[in-house]
C-alpha cells in the first residue's frame, strides 16, 4: 500500500516501463527518482522529498531495493 500523503514523484529524464496506475504510481517511480538525484541528473533532494522517499521505501522495501539499481543502470 502506498503510504498515505505520500506525493507523486515527478521523473525529469527516466521513463518508467508500461503503464503505471496512478494510486501505485508514487511507490513504484520512487527508485527512478533516486536514481535521478544519484545519477545527477536531478538537484539533492530537499528534506520534505527525503521524507517522502523514506515512507515509499518502507511501504515495499523489496520492491524499493531490487528497482533502484536497475533505475540506476538506466539512469
Amino acid at each position: 500500500m502506498v503510504p498515505q500523503g505520500a506525493l507523486p514523484l515527478p521523473l525529469r529524464h527516466l521513463v518508467p516501463p508500461g503503464t503505471v496506475a496512478q494510486v501505485l504510481a508514487p511507490l513504484l517511480v520512487a527508485p527512478l527518482f533516486v536514481a535521478e538525484v544519484v545519477s545527477g541528473l536531478r538537484p539533492a533532494l530537499s528534506p520534505s522529498e527525503t521524507l517522502n522517499l523514506l515512507a515509499l521505501r518502507h511501504a515495499d522495501p523489496h520492491w524499493f531495493d531490487t528497482a533502484l539499481p536497475l533505475g540506476l543502470a538506466l539512469a
